[in-house]
């Protein structure tokens, strides 16, 4: 083993535990959702009537288990390409797009339930999304 590390190779470790860790916290959130949806208003802003109360959950649930699997996919799958390799982006767009849409099934469009409701979650699925799009 070389000392000191290759950059390159601390980086796609550092990535690969970013975008697992997010996984993870949606697989939490999803194995949780009773204590996550604790105060929540049962009603998303974009959905409106369409979904709401107990259907709504279950959407959010589910969004939620998917991204999360999605996600910690795209961990392995970045973690384990070689370069050239770009078989990690088909699935890190479509997790991070799955974590978005899970986001606006959830939000009820109150800027105090932002960061409660998913709103960095988001963010970070935003950011995996820009870099799986515009990344070399």
């Amino acid at each position: 083993m070389m000392w000191p590390p290759d950059v390159s190779a601390v980086l796609r470790y550092l990535i690969v535990f970013v975008i697992g860790g997010h996984g993870v916290a949606y697989l939490m959130y999803a194995s949780q959702s009773v204590k996550v949806l604790e105060g929540w208003a049962g009603q998303a802003l974009l959905l409106g009537s369409i979904f709401s109360g107990r259907r709504l959950e279950a959407l959010a649930v589910t969004l939620w288990a998917v991204a999360g699997i999605g996600l910690l996919c795209t961990a392995v799958a970045f973690g384990l390409c070689y370069s050239g390799s770009d078989y990690w982006r088909p699935i890190a767009i479509a997790a991070s797009l799955v974590s978005i849409a899970s986001f606006a099934a959830v939000w009820d469009g109150r800027a105090v339930g932002f960061a409660p409701e998913g709103g960095i979650g988001m963010i970070i699925s935003a950011i995996i999304l820009a870099g799986a799009v515009g990344l070399p």
